[in-house]
């Protein structure tokens, strides 16, 4: 049992859980641990209530730790994740998040440790056509971390098999367990309200794709796919909520399909606005291309009662078939996108009672956490 003699220290990327799907995973996986009563300290960069700096911390208190500010120059932050590890108490374990951060730990491989793998770093950064150079460090850091692991856990079989292909990973050493939501928060909302809320249309069939702009998640597909359902269905509306350096040309990208008036980009979202832009859509969609391994917006989706469609990618399909298989586009490009989104507007998805109740019976938090903590018991052991 994690205990005072037993800590667990969780070394995330940032506090900020707007930022991404790691950092929410990060944040609501130290709650659900304290939530079971587990001692644990959370170090990331970075600063939300409750922190406290890195200087005021002494080691020896359980707390939520910043490492300092998320821009700040890459060698600083490497020296404060060394600094802080020096504070980290033995007898304790380390759960990390990030293979970069993990890998500047001192006397890693001396700690028992559990690595959360979110997916290949070398592989997305390929993905987003970063330097040969640049790929063949990030995979030499994330093996030389991985070497140290005692346990590994993964979000979906997925990504299991890529740990295992591609960084030989032994499969006994590999845990499977999906991530959470936040079901008090994520939580069914009047759709007219919502909609008032968000000033987006109220009697428009809405689409939401809730995404970071990048080239692996399949938006340029998408607009395409919704463009050609422009005649059967002009009132409807695909929005697509998130921010990233492609917003330029996906816009150029509706402009050509000749949708632009119907795709809406709204920017990055607020934390508290999410549950009302899935409450305000009809149904969502995740048309990732590569390199999912679970998608913590499905959940979030069918948490406010709100179908969701994914392509069959990576862990995508695992969040999804036990409530519908239906749910599972035929493929990733745009005709199956297409036909996916025609079933939507035609209403035959999955209730929101049902999608409520999928979400709550089998993805809490709270039961999520308790997973884990069994994962890091096997650790220590």
């Amino acid at each position: 049992m994690m205990t005072r003699e037993h800590p667990v220290f969780e070394l995330g990327m940032h506090f900020d859980a707007a930022l991404g799907g790691v950092d929410r995973y990060f944040q609501r996986l130290t709650e659900g641990l304290r939530t079971n009563g587990l001692s644990c300290t959370a170090l990331a960069f970075g600063t939300a209530p409750g922190t406290i700096p890195l200087a005021a911390w002494d080691g020896r208190t359980d707390a939520s730790v910043s490492l300092g500010e998320m821009d700040a120059p890459l060698l600083q932050r490497l020296k404060a994740i060394r600094t802080a590890g020096r504070k980290v108490r033995p007898g304790g374990l380390v759960a990390s998040h990030f293979a970069l951060y993990g890998a500047a730990l001192p006397g890693l491989r001396r700690r028992r440790h559990v690595v959360h793998f979110h997916g290949p770093w070398a592989g997305e950064s390929a993905r987003e056509g970063q330097s040969r150079l640049a790929l063949m460090a990030k995979r030499w850091i994330e093996n030389h971390v991985y070497r140290s692991a005692d346990r590994f856990i993964v979000l979906s079989s997925a990504f299991r098999h890529v740990l295992s292909r591609e960084y030989g990973v032994p499969a006994e050493k590999i845990r499977v367990i999906p991530g959470g939501v936040e079901t008090a928060r994520f939580t069914p909302h009047n759709k007219g309200e919502a909609r008032r809320r968000l000033g987006w249309p109220e009697k428009a069939p809405i689409v939401l794709c809730v995404r970071r702009l990048t080239n692996r998640m399949g938006l340029a597909t998408l607009i395409e796919a919704f463009a050609t359902l422009r005649t059967d269905h002009p009132e409807a509306r695909l929005i697509i909520a998130g921010k990233g350096r492609l917003v330029a040309q996906l816009r150029q990208t509706a402009a050509s399909a000749g949708c632009a008036e119907s795709v809406l980009f709204t920017g990055f979202l607020p934390d508290e606005e999410l549950p009302f832009a899935y409450a305000a859509a009809d149904f969502s969609i995740v048309p990732s291309e590569s390199l999912e391994g679970f998608g913590l917006t499905t959940l979030e989706s069918l948490g406010c009662g709100t179908p969701v469609l994914v392509t069959p990618v990576g862990g995508l399909p695992e969040t999804v078939c036990e409530l519908d298989p239906s749910l599972i586009l035929a493929g990733k490009d745009a005709p199956s996108l297409a036909q996916g989104i025609r079933q939507g507007l035609a209403g035959e998805l999955p209730s929101r009672e049902a999608c409520r109740a999928y979400v709550e019976t089998r993805f809490d938090w709270t039961t999520i956490a308790r997973r884990v903590a069994e994962v890091y018991e096997e650790a220590l052991a």
